[in-house]
């Protein structure tokens, strides 16, 4: 699991907020059909709020963590992908005033192909640091294959 972080320029902090205050703001966010739109839509809803409006909506994480840093308004995105901006002082991040939100995480490759050495190296890691993976197309107890 991934926590999920409000993140705003530096020159634009924002302390101590409830999610009315929040929903008044302008957000950058994903398309709609992304799971990360899909929390945030959530997060608002879960606190009886209608989704702020949007400054912008794109389709990459990294569009996202460009606008923001240029100042277009504010996201919810997981920690991942921005925290090598929150550590350079590029972004700031915002206390979330509701129940922290978090995403899973899924990689998903070919077994049975020719790994290219990145991606073997990313897996060793992971399987060393993290819960044990499994290929995707390892197969549950009892499942069948489709191509039957």
């Amino acid at each position: 699991m991934e926590p999920l972080v409000l993140i705003a320029a530096p020159d634009r902090p924002l302390s101590g907020h409830d999610l009315a205050a929040l929903a008044a703001q302008r957000f950058v966010a994903t398309e709609v059909g992304c799971i990360y739109r899909h929390l945030f839509d959530q997060a608002f809803a879960e606190a009886g709020l209608v989704a702020p409006q949007l400054a912008a909506e794109v389709d990459s994480m990294a569009t996202i963590v460009r606008l923001v840093a240029a100042g277009a308004g504010l996201a919810l995105v997981p920690r991942l992908a921005i925290a090598d901006m929150l550590d350079s002082g590029k972004l700031v991040e915002i206390p979330w005033p509701a129940p922290n939100r978090t995403a899973s995480l899924v990689a998903i490759w070919r077994r049975r192909r020719t790994q290219p050495p990145a991606l073997r190296q990313f897996v060793a890691v992971a399987e060393a640091a993290a819960m044990p993976l499994r290929s995707g197309d390892a197969r549950l107890p009892r499942a069948i294959s489709s191509l039957s």
